[in-house]
Parts: structure tokens; C-alpha cells; sequence
């Protein structure tokens, strides 16, 4: 318990942090939305592209791992968006940010140091791995539904695929997947200085996006949005666990044991933190934080119990 409140304690701290300054006055919230458009067009690309441009495919290539982790973190997008859209009857754009609720860890900022405490040394390729998955498969799933409701609503006469393909196409964050994945597959890099640049800049959205969410979260009004933070909140912090639980163990079994394990976890850690920032770009940051903010607290508790039925 001690271990899991040293990793999501300055999250909370930071959190609070952004909170205080902007109730207090020393930020306005358009201000707080300027730190958010910095941390999804500048920060975010920058972080996709040193993530996937630094790790080589031979580190990233276990097929089992990233078949079962990927399949049960889609389905549970699936189910999260059929729920939201047709259960629910929310709209597209809504559904599509619920559903990425539900089923994208924050695997960097908790999920890393979480493995590292439980399994050791493995931490770091079931890292690459998540990280493959989440800054492609996950990230884009996201993009595209999201854009797809966003069309739903304008009246452009084009065809809906192109309006959305030209959408993602100015995305700065696809652009950046790309080039990582290009630079990953044929061995060139940048030169130093400018790798190191973009490492600075990848890791300074860290703290400002926790800053952002506090910030978010002040004069924020819930009203009728009480129950879509529930849903999303525990649906993944119990049934995304639960959904790559059984793809692991029944559907698409995971030879390693360990490997098994560490899936199992990864899908018990809450959202990814710059969830609310990516929602700014749909008006939808306010929801986002909040829900980022109660799954954080919560999973101080359901992470206790997540490690102890997982390492039992």
C-alpha cells in the first residue's frame, strides 16, 4: 500500500496543484486551456515520436503478449462504445471518449512503476509493448470514432471517410507515429541534439498535463455527467481487468506466465493521464478530468487488490 501511494502521490499532488492555483486566481481557465493545447499539439507528438523512434521492433516483438494485450484493451473499447452509444444514447463523439476511457492504462506515469515494484526487470519490455499498443492501436481508435461523431454533426457534403481521413491527416500526433515507426523500423535517428530536445520536450508534458487536469477540474459543472464518470471509472478499473484477464488466460493464452501477469495488470491501472487533453479538442476535457481524477484515487484501492489476486 505504501509502494502504490509513492507512485500515485505526486500525481495527486500535482493534481491539487493545478487545482489550487487556478481557484486561486493565479490561472484562468483559458489559461489552463492554453496548457493543454500545448501538451496535445507540441508535447504529445513529441512523446509518440521518442517513444516509438527509441525502442527497437527485436524489444517489442513478443506476438503473444502483444496479440492478447491488444485484443482484450480494442474489446473492451468495443464494449465500453456499444454500451455508451446504444445502451446509454449518448452521442458518437462521447461514446467514442467513455469508451477510450475504459480501456487505455496509464501505463508510462503508474503502469511502469507498478511492474517494476511487482515482476522487476520485466517492467520495462512489457512497457514497449503497451506502448506500442497504446500509442497506435488504442490512440487511433480514439481519433477516428471521435471524428466520426464530430462529422455526424457538420453538414460537409464530402464523403464521411475523406472529411475524417483529412482530419487524422492533420493530426501532428499521427504525423508523429508515423515518422516514430519510420525511424524505429530503419535504425535512423535524428542527430543527439535534436533527440534530446524532443526528449525534453516529451517529458515536460508529464507534470503540466496533471497540472492541466487540476485546473480542468475548477467551476467545473457535473451535473447529469455524474453517471457517465461512474460508468467509465468502473468499468476500468474492474471490467478492463477483467476483460484482458479472460482473453489472456482463455482466448489468446499467454505462454510466460509472468507475461501473463503483467497484462493482467496493466489493464488494472487507471486512464492515461493526458486523456482529459486530447478530449479539449471535442469540449469534453471537464468530464475527462474528473473521470481521470476518480479513477486515480480509486485505484489506490483496486490496484491493492488487482496485485494481490494477480501475485497470489
Amino acid at each position: 500500500m505504501t509502494d502504490i501511494l509513492s507512485i500515485t502521490g505526486p500525481i495527486f499532488l500535482l493534481i491539487g496543484l493545478g487545482f489550487l492555483a487556478t481557484r486561486f486566481g493565479l490561472f484562468g481557465r483559458d489559461e489552463i486551456r492554453f496548457f493543454g493545447r500545448y501538451v496535445l499539439l507540441i508535447t504529445l507528438p513529441a512523446m509518440l515520436f521518442y517513444g516509438l523512434a527509441t525502442r527497437s521492433f527485436a524489444e517489442v516483438l513478443r506476438l503473444d503478449y502483444l496479440a492478447a494485450y491488444a485484443a482484450g484493451s480494442a474489446l473492451m473499447f468495443a464494449l465500453g462504445f456499444v454500451y455508451a452509444r446504444w445502451v446509454r444514447g449518448h452521442a458518437v463523439t462521447l461514446a467514442s471518449y467513455v469508451a477510450a476511457g475504459m480501456s487505455w492504462s496509464n501505463s508510462v506515469y503508474i503502469g511502469y512503476p507498478i511492474l517494476y515494484l511487482s515482476l522487476g526487470s520485466i517492467a520495462g519490455v512489457v512497457l514497449a509493448m503497451n506502448l506500442l499498443i497504446e500509442l497506435t492501436l488504442m490512440f487511433i481508435l480514439l481519433q477516428v470514432f471521435a471524428e466520426l461523431g464530430r462529422e455526424k454533426t457538420s453538414l460537409v457534403a464530402e464523403p464521411i471517410w475523406l472529411v475524417v481521413g483529412k482530419r487524422l491527416g492533420s493530426n501532428s500526433a499521427i504525423w508523429a507515429i508515423a515518422l516514430g515507426f519510420a525511424s524505429s523500423l530503419s535504425g535512423v535517428a535524428p542527430p543527439g541534439p535534436v533527440m534530446k530536445a524532443i526528449e525534453l520536450v516529451a517529458t515536460s508534458g508529464a507534470a503540466l498535463a496533471l497540472f492541466t487536469i487540476g485546473g480542468t477540474l475548477v467551476g467545473m459543472k457535473v451535473s447529469g455527467l455524474r453517471g457517465v464518470i461512474a460508468e467509465t471509472v468502473l468499468a476500468k478499473l474492474l471490467l478492463h481487468p477483467i476483460v484482458v484477464a479472460v482473453v489472456v488466460i482463455y482466448l489468446l493464452p499467454i505462454a510466460d506466465s509472468t507475461l501473463a501477469k503483467a497484462a493482467i495488470l496493466s489493464a488494472c491501472v487507471p486512464v492515461f493521464s493526458i486523456y482529459p487533453i486530447l478530449a479539449q479538442r471535442h469540449r469534453l476535457e471537464e468530464v475527462c478530468a474528473a473521470s481521470t481524477l476518480v479513477a486515480t484515487v480509486l485505484s489506490f484501492v483496486t490496484l491493492s487488490v488487482g496485485l494481490a489476486i494477480v501475485l497470489r
